[in-house]
């Protein structure tokens, strides 16, 4: 006698004694969803060879530290990813490139100008090249998430992808030099399911939490450690003022710029953390040890609107 239960985490019903795991997003049968007291969830820990069902085609997990992606498409059913993140494939599996952003947009954001699209039927494996913890986002018609691009792994192809401005930037003066600033990245990307279920995964450095917010609920987040969010959620730069030189708060590094810009506010002086202040509704998920953001290091100081590429070296 089959006993058919809801996946604590999606909700998908499904049998525990045909398969361990729920089929759509890897969490553990039987698994219980524990929330702090501020109403964080860590997102379920994938054991390896978990499946995931995409239709007709499916996804296996495998590895724990440095986890693999090994994706079985059916015939006709697509995947896309970044060329970066293509480990090997069956001849008989169609590569295609499709154009996600301009040229220069490319240069100021760690997503390609071009993702490849895989057409079964067939084998490919995928990696995001890094230590990390592979997540799940299931996706019901109509949902929309934005991703920062060193999160996203792959999607399943009937998901719209693009990219955005990112929410929120600064403007940083040293001296006569003014430069804008992403803490987020410049460009973030949207996934959006058209009108059949979806899913994408994603590779977060540590561990991947997420907080559902409330109507105009606020959340700060370090700009760096955001993963992903729903397009609901609205975004606004915060500065926190550190008073003094305090040894818990040391000169230098992120915690301290000479001169920042916010908008029509200014402050000037050591001492100003820039937060992230998300207001819902809706989730955001972040990641326990931060994504630096995809910004050049600057030999020469230039104004970032004129598009100066001769002069930018890649961290």
């Amino acid at each position: 006698m089959s006993l058919v239960t809801a996946c604590g985490w999606c909700g998908t019903t499904f049998d525990p004694g045909a398969q361990p795991s729920c089929p759509r997003c890897g969490a553990p049968a039987g698994q219980a969803i524990e929330s702090t007291h501020g109403g964080w969830i860590e997102t379920p820990a994938l054991a390896a060879h978990t499946i995931i069902q995409m239709g007709r085609s499916s996804a296996r997990i495998e590895g724990a530290q440095n986890p693999v992606l090994f994706c079985s498409l059916a015939d006709g059913d697509q995947m896309s990813f970044g060329h970066r993140n293509l480990l090997w494939l069956d001849p008989t599996v169609r590569m295609d490139s499709v154009k996600t952003a301009s040229s220069w947009a490319a240069i100021a954001t760690e997503v390609p100008w071009r993702q490849i699209v895989a057409t079964g039927p067939g084998e490919l494996g995928l990696a995001a090249g890094r230590a990390g913890e592979l997540g799940v986002l299931p996706m019901d018609p109509g949902a929309a998430v934005v991703a920062r691009p060193p999160a996203l792994l792959a999607a399943a192809v009937g998901l719209g992808l693009g990219l955005v401005p990112a929410p929120i930037s600064y403007w940083e003066q040293d001296d006569d030099t003014t430069v804008q600033r992403f803490p987020m990245g410049r460009y973030l990307v949207r996934l959006a399911a058209s009108s059949a279920p979806s899913v994408a995964f994603v590779v977060a450095r540590g561990d991947l939490n997420v907080r559902r917010l409330g109507i105009d609920e606020p959340l700060l987040v370090h700009p760096a450690s955001v993963a992903w969010y729903d397009e609901s959620v609205r975004w606004r730069g915060s500065v926190e003022l550190l008073r003094g030189r305090s040894a818990a708060f040391p000169l230098g590094g992120l915690a301290s710029f000479g001169s920042l810009s916010l908008g029509s506010r200014s402050w000037t002086g050591p001492g100003a953390v820039l937060w992230a202040e998300a207001f819902g509704p809706g989730r955001v998920a972040v990641s326990t040890a931060a994504f630096p953001a995809s910004m050049p290091t600057v030999r020469q100081r230039f104004q970032i609107d004129k598009r100066v590429t001769s002069e930018i070296a890649w961290d």
